[in-house]
């Protein structure tokens, strides 16, 4: 009985930090005063808040990565990032792999003449769909992010895994090709 009572306690004790812990981060004063509180649902509660949190969190990101990346595109062509790391954890927020060690600025310079002549809706459609173009060209070992920085400019970065000559020319050639059509 007395060793039940020894391990009993020493199962209890991490629990009970645990318990404490929990206690003093939560928000509301009523729980904090209750004495007979049941341990284990107090924690899986916090424990789901926390994930309904994460989930909460991670949902805003992905409802607002065109976003993040438009700002990290327009902020490294208006060269606005203090530091590497902090343009690497700004693409680390839209989910893109920092371990490509190469970066290719592009810039895309739309016809004014062409642009002018359509209507607005036309005008959008076109820029927008040009940028889903490049978009798609993308691979594991070959990123293409774009954004419209100005009103008949697209600003393109390419993060690849090797220097490529062909592969850029290539690229070029795609893109030259696509908005001639348009």
């Amino acid at each position: 009985l007395i060793l039940a009572n020894v391990f009993s306690v020493k199962l209890y004790n991490p629990v009970k930090l645990i318990v404490k812990n929990v206690q003093n981060i939560i928000k509301d004063p009523q729980k904090k005063l209750e004495d007979k509180i049941n341990e284990y649902e107090l924690i899986n509660n916090i424990i789901n808040e926390f994930y309904n949190k994460l989930n909460h969190l991670e949902n805003t990101l992905q409802v607002n990565r065109p976003v993040l990346k438009h700002n990290i595109i327009s902020e490294l062509f208006d060269n606005k990032f203090e530091n590497y790391n902090e343009f690497i954890n700004r693409l680390s927020l839209i989910g893109i792999n920092s371990s490509l060690p190469y970066y290719t600025p592009l810039i895309l310079e739309l016809d004014k003449d062409v642009l002018d002549n359509l209507n607005t809706k036309n005008n959008q459609f076109i820029k927008y769909n040009i940028i889903e173009y490049i978009e798609s060209l993308s691979s594991k070992d070959f990123i293409c992010l774009a954004a419209l920085t100005g009103s008949y400019r697209i600003s393109i970065l390419l993060i690849h895994k090797k220097i490529d000559s062909q592969k850029l020319a290539d690229f070029t050639n795609k893109i030259i090709d696509y908005t001639s059509q348009k």
